[in-house]
């Protein structure tokens, strides 16, 4: 399997990723976490980030705020998470956070955000840290009149950039002076895969068990309804997961097994292809003999959870004439990361957007789980280790509305003709199946 060609990316940008010396991780100082996520049921204003329970840890802010806090976890440090910074606007209000974490008055309090550049919020008396693992702000074709919409501009009070990824682009602060910025080493990157690999996979973890179904079954109350649709998708996702029987099924009747891909989807990104690319599988009538598609949303929030039903329900109206292609598609989140170690055996491949803003953070996370990747819908040739499996050859307009106005896009992506030989270039690809290696410790 390829690995992402960190050096050459690092010569390009000038940059490495040493040991951390950035000083607003002084060892003395509270550290408090918040990001624009969903929390399910969470216990506070302020409290340790081991007790947030997340609701997938595969990709996004969740996952990138788990695996820093448990690389500081390793060297004896806690994060404590504060869902909404802004309530702490005066001095009198920080007594609630020396009760909930023991903070003493004489250490100071470091706020990291975690999350794109136009979501980045500040804590107040508080040094600033934003930690991006995003490379490029997408940028709109029509002006918005927010300071913040553009996603390269930070708040005045912002004062360090911690990256896991080099930026293409640098960020400014509002008023146009720079921000200091440092790579994160590796460890911030997969400390929480290497924490769950040496943990108990039947321990009971506190959160919920798998949310997976198919299009053919999809209920839009899946996706908000939490543990209680629970017991109703169990039987649901047997399909889904069962992709590792149906191939022993396949080889001892000498045909060809199925192919089952993962497909990342960053519902934060306004120029994300991936409703554009299931509907036009949808409407060519499904994928096709021998593949299966498992679509996995991240960075879920109020305003953007609406777009996962929106897209599954017009595949299903697309798919009215194939029915049955509406078992090949899928929708999942896994909130334990005990049960993303198994991913390399549910799936021969990714496809990953090449112009997703954070693309190298997502293709590393699938290399650490051992999931091969592919990139799709590059707009041409470039210098990326991984080969293109299929070029751009399309270009759609999208359109964005929410709290920075209206905006307009334009995406690169693929036309019915090149998904199918995105389809013939991915079995190509693939591999002859091997048996399946057990990552767990």
């Amino acid at each position: 399997m390829a690995q992402p060609d960190r050096p050459a990316r690092t010569a390009r940008h000038g940059t490495t990723r040493g040991t951390l010396t950035a000083g607003v991780l002084a060892p003395r100082a509270l550290l408090l976490a918040s990001a624009p996520f969903v929390i399910a049921d969470p216990p506070g204003a302020v409290f340790p980030f081991r007790r947030c329970r997340v609701r997938q840890t595969l990709f996004g802010w969740e996952a990138q705020l788990q695996a820093f806090a448990q690389a500081l976890a390793a060297t004896g440090r806690e994060v404590f998470f504060v869902p909404a910074p802004e309530i702490f606007a005066s001095l009198p209000s920080f007594r609630h956070i020396a009760d909930a974490t023991g903070w003493n008055e004489a250490a100071e309090i470091v706020h990291l955000r975690f999350g794109p550049a136009c979501c980045a919020r500040v804590l107040k008396t508080a040094r600033n840290a934003l930690v991006l693992a995003e490379t490029m702000p997408r940028t709109p074709l029509t002006p918005s009149h927010h300071p913040f919409a553009r996603g390269d501009r930070l708040p005045a009070a912002t004062e360090r950039l911690l990256l896991y990824q080099p930026l293409a682009a640098p960020l400014l602060r509002i008023d146009g002076s720079a921000v200091p910025c440092e790579i994160l080493p590796s460890a911030f990157s997969d400390a929480d895969l290497a924490a769950a690999a040496g943990r108990d996979p039947t321990a009971e973890t506190g959160v919920a068990e798998w949310l997976v179904c198919s299009f053919a079954e999809f209920d839009d109350a899946t996706f908000d309804a939490g543990e209680r649709q629970v017991g109703k998708n169990a039987a649901r996702s047997l399909d889904w997961r069962g992709a590792r029987s149906l191939r022993v099924i396949a080889r001892e009747r000498g045909e060809m097994p199925p192919v089952q891909i993962m497909l990342p989807w960053n519902l934060a990104d306004p120029a994300s292809i991936v409703p554009d690319l299931v509907g036009k599988f949808a409407g060519a009538g499904g994928l096709g003999p021998g593949f299966r598609l498992v679509v996995f949303p991240y960075n879920e929030t109020p305003e953007t959870s609406a777009k996962i039903a929106a897209m599954i329900a017009a595949a299903r109206t697309a798919l009215t004439l194939h029915p049955s292609g509406l078992r090949h598609f899928f929708v999942a989140r896994i909130p334990r990361l005990e049960d993303a170690l198994e991913l390399a055996e549910w799936f021969e491949i990714a496809w990953l957007e090449a112009a997703a803003p954070d693309r190298w953070w997502n293709e590393e996370r699938l290399a650490a789980l051992g999931v091969p990747v592919g990139v799709i819908a590059a707009p041409c040739a470039g210098e990326d280790a991984i080969p293109c499996l299929a070029p751009a050859d399309a270009e759609i307009m999208l359109t964005a509305a929410d709290a920075f106005g209206e905006r307009l896009f334009a995406a690169a992506t693929l036309s019915p003709r090149a998904l199918a030989a995105l389809l013939a270039n991915t079995r190509a690809r693939l591999r002859p199946a091997a048996a399946p290696v057990r990552r767990r410790a």
